[in-house]
């Protein structure tokens, strides 16, 4: 995790400790959109990510409230994602960006069956994938 943490920080100019805190908050989006099963795989086949997820509070993806929560379904999730991402110190602009590659490293790690089985729980994963 730390060599995927570092790649994103030099590619995307941001800090070590921001692209660490937004990667935290993508697995806990995972973690709350998944089932059990498949995100504990998922973050045992990517090297670190089940330390990562350990160290960052199960509630910092869901961080946000007001209108987001009256929104429903794949736009709340996108806008929570966006929010909370924002809160880790992500600007907009970089958003998809470092969801697209560590994605791409997570699929890497972690072998194209699990993101798949992660995509079928969480059909908005798929759709930002092929941004």
């Amino acid at each position: 995790m730390n060599d995927t943490i570092k790649l994103l920080s030099e590619k995307l100019a941001l800090p070590e400790s921001t692209i660490r805190n937004a990667i935290g908050v993508l697995l806990n989006l995972l973690r709350e959109k998944t089932p059990a099963a498949e995100f504990e795989k998922f973050v045992h086949l990517v090297p670190g990510a089940a330390e990562l997820v350990s160290q960052v509070p199960a509630a910092a993806s869901g961080a946000t409230g007001g209108l987001l929560g009256m929104l429903g379904g794949q736009a709340a999730d996108i806008a929570k994602a966006t929010a909370a991402l924002q809160q880790a110190g992500v600007p907009a602009d970089k958003i998809m960006p470092l969801v697209t590659e560590f994605f791409a490293k997570a699929r890497e790690a972690a072998g194209p069956e699990a993101i798949d089985g992660l995509s079928r729980s969480f059909p908005i994963l798929k759709t930002l994938l092929k941004s």
